[in-house]
């Protein structure tokens, strides 16, 4: 990880880490990189520049339909709405919107 620069790479590995399940293996390391990146690069995270909601509502309330076209994205929105609770609307929208587009 310390290889490359680019933050949004050091993500993309840490997700991979977790996804293949060998994550616990470089607990310190990735809690130590998340946070190098939170704070090195505050200002991406401060306001509401990558809430979902934000970034994916229209203003009619609908999700874009341009989100459409982002396999990745659709995937990960797909994945995420699974971590939903009872009451979680806008999940539940979410779900719906990813399987069956």
């Amino acid at each position: 990880m310390d290889s490359t620069a680019d933050p949004v790479d050091n993500v993309k590995f840490i997700d991979t880490l977790i996804r293949l399940g060998v994550s616990y293996h470089f607990e310190d390391f990735i809690e130590n990189q998340l946070e190098t990146i939170f704070t090195s690069h505050h200002n991406c995270f401060s306001g509401n520049h990558h809430e979902l909601n934000s970034t994916s509502i229209d203003t009619d309330g609908k999700f874009k339909e341009s989100l459409i076209n982002n396999v990745r994205g659709m995937l990960s929105l797909y994945e995420a709405a699974y971590l939903r609770v009872h009451g979680e609307d806008i999940l539940e929208e979410a779900l719906a919107f990813s399987r069956y587009t």
